[in-house]
């Protein structure tokens, strides 16, 4: 496989994880997005199967790649979490704070391993079911939405 369908895969996988764990981890309350990542992950999945219809590439071979997808889909997966949370944050320096706290608690919260399969993420119609977070991170409670960071 060339270099540039390694990485279209990578890229491919990884988009697919990081809606995996949106959809795994995401707050109850989150249920808008829901059908655009699944979409999403369609897309995605079909993508795949066009890039490995045509290179042929071995499964050992994939395995390589569906690796360094994850950690590129999980990061992703904490950057889409940090932003959601902090959104509506009005005062730059309190988001700010926010968002640097955030980015250290999501990856504890988070699986470090991939949880997925090779054959969940590229080739099947399966969605992981939704696991609330013992302690999910999110924007402290004194930083709501519509507090702007003044007293």
């Amino acid at each position: 496989m060339a270099r540039s369908d390694s990485r279209r895969l990578i890229s491919q996988f990884a988009r697919i994880m990081q809606h995996l764990l949106k959809l795994q981890y995401r707050h109850s309350a989150e249920n808008d997005p829901v059908s655009g990542w699944k979409l999403s992950i369609q897309h995605a999945r079909t993508e795949v199967q066009k890039i490995l219809d045509d290179s042929h590439r071995p499964k050992a071979a994939r395995l390589h790649v569906f690796g360094k997808a994850w950690r590129h889909g999980r990061r992703d997966a904490i950057t889409a979490f940090v932003d959601q949370a902090t959104r509506g944050i009005k005062s730059e320096s309190v988001q700010d704070r926010e968002q640097k706290r955030l980015t250290r608690e999501w990856p504890r919260a988070l699986p470090q391993n991939n949880p997925y399969t090779l054959h969940q993420v590229e080739t099947s119609f399966w969605y992981p079911d939704s696991k609330p977070l013992p302690s999910r991170p999110a924007a402290r409670d004194a930083v709501s939405p519509e507090h702007d960071g003044t007293r």
